[in-house]
């Protein structure tokens, strides 16, 4: 909540930055940030080369209908744009609007001085924030549960694209009851991940403690998802998953795939994930197990092999121009 001499703000205004779950974390965050400053809250979306579609490609026609705001809308009014926007805390000459941009800060290191910007200004018009990550103003323990709580409201509330939506509409039909989520990340961030033994002895620890057996395996790469299905059956337990299509990241549809096992995680009961994931992290926020999902650390002899193993393979492509075999 604003407190009283928390000054008075117009509008919130985010572009929402990144790949799609960083964006969403930024809608999410701008949006419960209007709400605690008593503020509208409007996005623009800004496709790029892994997010190229217009927002509509990603999330339902009436949230973009209520919400979105043309590019061209802050230029008009407030002569800037995405690329204008200075980073960190700004305040215009004009003192009609507020820019925050963490850039290698991030946001949430700049949030108090965002704050004492908007006490100084008194009232500002617009505060516009170029963002692709989480940020709060209460960072209290309370705070921050509650922040969480209310980010999971957002998200299982916040309409995807119909496709996205209806497709898992009927994957749940088909796959009734409940079910743990396990998430493997390995084409970006395979230098932290944990070992495997690691991974088998959270799902034998989650599936002992909720009592479920049946367990939604979802991954970046098809290899990775295929073995983890013969790893969880050696468990005891059941796995399932989707079998998606193999798009390049470049193409719009890309999306789906990666949003409806995102939005199937977010169901699970509880999750095991590789804890540097965002993707997954934000599923357990969706899901709303964060406290009873296991995130795990990478291994650090696992990371700095996968590093001299990836240094390697550069090198060697470099003199020969093919990987290795």
């Amino acid at each position: 909540m604003r407190s009283p001499d928390a000054g008075s703000v117009g509008r919130v205004l985010v572009f929402p930055m990144s790949g799609y779950i960083n964006r969403l974390q930024a809608l999410a965050s701008s949006l419960i940030l209007a709400e605690d400053l008593g503020a509208d809250f409007s996005f623009c979306w800004i496709p790029f080369r892994y997010v190229p579609g217009p927002a509509t490609d990603t999330l339902g026609a009436g949230f973009c209908d209520r919400y979105e705001l043309a590019p061209e809308w802050s230029v008009e009014h407030y002569s800037i744009d995405v690329d204008t926007v200075p980073r960190y805390v700004t305040r215009s000459p004009d003192g009609r609007w507020i820019g925050l941009r963490g850039h290698d800060r991030g946001e949430q290191a700049l949030v108090p001085e965002l704050e004492a910007a908007i006490r100084a200004q008194g009232h500002v018009e617009l505060v516009v924030a170029v963002a692709g990550g989480t940020f709060r103003l209460d960072t209290s323990q309370a705070g921050s549960e509650r922040f969480l709580e209310r980010k999971r409201d957002f998200y299982r509330a916040l309409p995807l694209h119909e496709g996205i939506e209806s497709t898992v509409r009927d994957v749940l039909a088909e796959q009734p009851g409940p079910y743990l989520g396990l998430h493997l990340r390995y084409t970006d961030r395979g230098h932290q991940a944990p070992l495997p033994r690691d991974i088998r002895a959270a799902l034998v620890t989650a599936a002992d403690r909720t009592g479920l057996a049946r367990v939604f395996v979802a991954s970046d790469t098809a290899r990775h998802r295929d073995r983890w299905h013969d790893e969880v059956r050696s468990l005891g337990l059941e796995p399932w998953s989707i079998d998606h299509p193999v798009l390049d990241r470049e193409d719009p549809a890309s999306a789906h795939a990666a949003l409806i096992d995102w939005r199937l995680l977010g169901h699970a009961r509880r999750l095991v994930y590789f804890a540097e994931s965002s993707y997954a992290t934000e599923a357990a926020v969706a899901a709303g197990a964060w406290s009873t999902s296991v995130a795990l650390r990478p291994h650090r002899g696992r990371a700095a092999a996968v590093q001299v193993r990836d240094l390697a393979s550069a090198a060697w492509f470099k003199v020969t121009g093919s990987r290795p075999t």
